[in-house]
């Protein structure tokens, strides 16, 4: 029987968790690849962010009444998507939440925590430049990207896993530390400063060799491209999920703070997105930092603090991508719902809990950051299969996530799970299934046609091979054994068992009466 966990979290810990592993190397790292990918249109852009955050608001308002559900577990979303869809569906969730989407997003923030490490301490975005020709070019340069991201990966995977309060406190401070810079980027930008009156209206701003995929393409295609990027930013909302066991009254404090949580990241974003335009027209947040003052001693002064900020931002993120982690590998373990469940099951029974909790978080994540890291070396300097990935991992996960909404909503009409009615989930889950629909449509279709278009082929078709991978694992989880199958079947061999030491009883109580009259005779 499994010791009952002690409710230890409320409801600053669940908004710290959305607030925390939202705003971090999303909006930092990301938004000059969306402005792009709407090749420098500084009115497309907003509208894109716009439309980003009307979507993850969205989201949280259809999770507000999903959420409200009875939650016993921390397998996250699996758990709602086994109460809505069934076991089945419930198992693919939980297969793409625990060995797809939260190592991969875990190691791509951990990439770019390292490259926020090069700038902070290397002097600014220079130093990444220096650093790559010391190491003899860009595949050197990335695979030892790759080495310290492993670092940081154990480092804080390490801390959730044996120091819980720890991390728990990083969490709660990095919240605070990380909006330093972007609100004073977003207001000093946007109040103060304009070093580009017409960046709004600019186009063709936008790295040309970097974006090839967007020539000739649409404004609303142009959106629809840069969305999945915006929806990375925004990605993370769910993680308060995967600690849901150990909250005080989560049917109350878990859907309030995802909407609390992303209505001031989605304010907190538009200001920083207009701001950041407003000092450096390609949308760069790092470079828009060593523009602010006209002094160039003090603007290298401030681009170093800000710099150091991006990097306690990216680490606070990790932080709580690791704790997310660390939560969904203990409750996979504990349900045997894992790869390499009779080995952790071994590490546990030899050592401890918390040391297979460790080794599991660790190898899954590795073996993602050797998928990201190896096709580096085959594809050109204009192909990030970091970013990629973590885009694909995107769309993945909000599939899922607009499946279970569409589970929502059929639940609604037919009363299956007992949730909280409120008037507004029905209008927002059709936004979100409908944006949903439209942006990973349509980004499937553009990678396809990016191999077809492209003069380079081995970037393109790498990429295809991964999406079509990460869209793939998933279903996999339909054959995976969990405690719930292996119980069913063990019910299933006792019962037979017991039937079959029945007849055996029966025919050699024949047998004996037999003897006896024999004997008799």
């Amino acid at each position: 029987m499994q010791k009952k966990t002690a409710q230890k979290y409320g409801f600053f810990m669940c908004f710290c968790m959305v607030v925390g592993t939202v705003v971090g190397t999303g909006i930092f790292f990301k938004n000059e690849g969306v402005y792009g990918l709407i090749n420098g249109n500084g009115v497309l852009g907003l509208i894109a962010w716009i439309i980003g955050g009307i979507m993850a608001l969205s989201f949280g308002l259809s999770f507000m009444e999903i959420s409200s559900a009875k939650q016993d577990s921390n397998s996250g979303i699996a758990l709602y998507a086994k109460m809505f869809g069934g076991k089945w569906f419930g198992r693919v969730v939980r297969n793409a939440m625990n060995h797809i989407y939260i190592p991969l997003t875990t190691f791509t923030v951990a990439y770019y925590t390292t490259k926020a490490s090069i700038w902070a301490f290397g002097g600014g975005l220079t130093a990444e430049i220096v650093f790559s020709e010391k190491v003899g070019g860009y595949a050197n340069y990335q695979l030892i990207l790759t080495s310290f991201s492993i670092i940081y990966t154990v480092l804080l995977i390490y801390i959730c896993t044996y120091l819980e309060k720890t991390g728990k406190y990083i969490q709660m401070t990095t919240v605070v530390l990380k909006l330093i810079p972007l609100i004073l980027i977003g207001l000093i930008g946007m109040l103060f400063f304009n070093n580009d009156p017409n960046a709004l209206s600019k186009s063709g701003l936008g790295d040309p060799d970097k974006y090839k995929l967007v020539a000739n393409k649409t404004g609303f295609e142009m959106i629809l491209m840069a969305l999945p990027g915006i929806l990375f930013s925004f990605d993370g909302f769910l993680s308060t999920t995967y600690i849901q066991k150990d909250v005080k009254k989560p049917e109350r404090n878990i859907p309030l703070a995802l909407v609390l949580g992303l209505a001031s990241v989605t304010i907190l974003y538009l200001l920083v997105s207009i701001g950041t335009l407003n000092l450096d027209a390609k949308g760069s947040v790092a470079v828009a930092a060593g523009k602010i003052f006209s002094n160039p001693v003090i603007n290298k002064i401030f681009e170093w603090i800000i710099f150091f900020f991006i990097l306690i931002s990216a680490f606070g993120t990790l932080n709580g991508y690791s704790f997310s982690l660390v939560k969904l590998s203990h409750s996979s373990i504990e349900d045997n719902f894992i790869i390499g469940a009779k080995l952790w099951n071994k590490i546990m029974k030899k050592y401890s809990i918390n040391f297979a909790i460790f080794l599991a978080s660790v190898m899954i994540t590795l073996i993602w950051g050797l998928i990201m890291g190896i096709p580096i070396i085959f594809a050109k300097e204009t192909y990030n299969f970091y970013d990629f990935i973590s885009n694909a991992g995107v769309v993945m996960a909000f599939l899922m996530y607009g499946t279970i909404i569409a589970l929502g909503i059929w639940n609604r009409y037919h009363q299956r799970i007992a949730t909280i009615k409120n008037w507004y989930f029905l209008p927002a889950a059709f936004i979100s299934a409908l944006c949903i629909i439209s942006i990973i449509g349509y980004n499937i279709y553009s990678y396809f046609l990016n191999a077809i278009v492209m003069p380079e082929k081995t970037g393109p078709i790498l990429a295809i091979a991964l999406l079509l991978l990460i869209l793939v694992l998933p279903w996999f989880g339909i054959w995976m054994k969990d405690n719930d199958t292996i119980n069913k079947k063990l019910t299933m061999t006792m019962s037979f068992n017991d039937k079959n030491s029945s007849k055996d009883l029966k025919r050699n109580l024949v047998e004996n009466s037999d003897t006896k009259e024999k004997d008799k005779t």
